[in-house]
């Protein structure tokens, strides 16, 4: 019998009491670290900064999109209904983070650290994860239509209910992750799924992608010569 991969994330320990950010754009203050605090319904796009670190913390209807954090690490929060498109965040660390409803088309997440991460109804089309690591990583009814986890090494992780039409997987590894109730159209890189735990209809539906990976062409789809 196989042996039960534990593929759970550890929730978020954001425990009270939470402090609202008096000044948002304090944020982007290099070299920081904040602890216990809560923002709503703030716009912070664009904003710039290196090496910021939150622990502990509560985002909800913020927007950071374009903003660009290199060196960021998040610790024990939640963010939900964020706008995150078009961020860059390079070398970011995530450990026991919540996103839901977030939308990160076009995020740069390339050479991340992710560990104990959910990603909940959120939209990611589009997005770079390229050579990032996971650990624990659940993306659940996410739009990822288009995303680069390209060389990603991804552990204990599942991929539920998800768009995963155009991604680039090549140079990933996958083994032992769950993938259930996907799209899979467009997929490149399949070599990276090796070891992935799927069910039949997933197989099925990945069938085409597979078979024009090692160049089967299906009966009635070749042109007579």
């Amino acid at each position: 019998m196989a042996k039960r991969i534990d593929r759970t994330p550890r929730p978020a320990r954001v425990v009270p009491p939470l402090h609202p950010l008096a000044d948002p754009a304090g944020l982007f203050v290099d070299d920081s670290r904040r602890e216990g605090i809560s923002l709503e319904a703030s716009n912070m796009a664009g904003g710039r900064a290196t090496a910021v670190e939150l622990e502990r913390f509560s985002m909800r209807d913020v927007n950071l999109s374009e903003s660009a954090i290199e060196d960021l690490s998040l610790h024990n929060g939640t963010l939900v209904g964020c706008d995150l498109a078009n961020v860059r965040f390079p070398n970011c660390a995530l450990t026991r983070v919540a996103m839901k409803d977030c939308r990160l088309t076009g995020a740069g997440l390339a050479e991340c650290r992710l560990q104990d991460v959910v990603f909940d109804g959120c939209t990611i089309d589009l997005a770079f994860f390229s050579f990032g690591k996971f650990n624990r990583v659940r993306f659940e009814r996410c739009g990822l239509k288009g995303c680069d986890f390209q060389g990603v090494e991804a552990r204990r992780s599942a991929f539920v209910g998800s768009d995963l039409s155009d991604v680039q997987l090549s140079q990933g590894s996958f083994d032992g992750c769950l993938v259930r109730d996907c799209r899979f159209d467009g997929v490149r890189g399949l070599a990276a799924l090796k070891g992935v735990e799927m069910g039949w209809p997933d197989l099925v539906e990945l069938a085409p992608a597979l078979a024009g990976s090692i160049g089967i062409v299906v009966e009635g789809d070749a042109e007579e010569s």
